[in-house]
């Protein structure tokens, strides 16, 4: 709709991302996959396959033509959008990571000592998400090092205040 003003040959990016409200990225996708890959139904002045910039415009591709009824789109994936989602799920595990210490140092506190298979199974029922035993094991470790925690006789786990 946006390419149907007969007074405007050419849209920015930036007139775009004000007129549609769509989040740069994913705008920067979507672009891409309409003006870079097997379908162009719009031009992109500069020609470029590089990832999308903020100066860069476009223009509808009056000459674009298929022989197939209707065909179907494969989005691009930006470096930005790779590189945000994996910092994104590093934050994620860390998230996880100190909630499981919060929960464990909790639980512990209230107990002062457990067994390791009645910590595991409080710790499992406190968290808001499916952990594994290693990964609770591996979180005791830690609490352990960081003097938190300490082993007991009889594969018991003791809150050290």
């Amino acid at each position: 709709m946006l390419f149907n003003d007969p007074t405007r040959k050419y849209l920015t990016f930036l007139d775009i991302l004000k007129v549609t409200e769509l989040d740069k990225l994913e705008l920067q996708r979507t672009l891409k996959t309409l003006s870079c890959k097997e379908y162009e139904l719009l031009k992109r002045i500069p020609e470029s396959n590089e990832e999308i910039n903020l100066d860069d415009s476009f223009e509808y591709n009056y000459n674009f033509s298929s022989d197939e009824d209707s065909f179907s789109l494969i989005t691009s994936t930006l470096n930005e959008v790779i590189e945000k989602s994996s910092r994104l799920d590093t934050t994620i595990l860390f998230a996880r990571e100190q909630q499981i210490d919060a929960v464990i140092v909790r639980i512990m506190k209230a107990k002062a000592s457990l067994t390791h298979s009645s910590l595991l199974s409080e710790v499992t029922h406190a968290v808001r998400f499916t952990v594994s035993a290693q990964e609770i094991k591996k979180r005791i470790e830690v609490l352990i090092d960081k003097e938190y925690l300490e082993r007991g006789a009889d594969d018991t786990y003791v809150y050290l205040t």
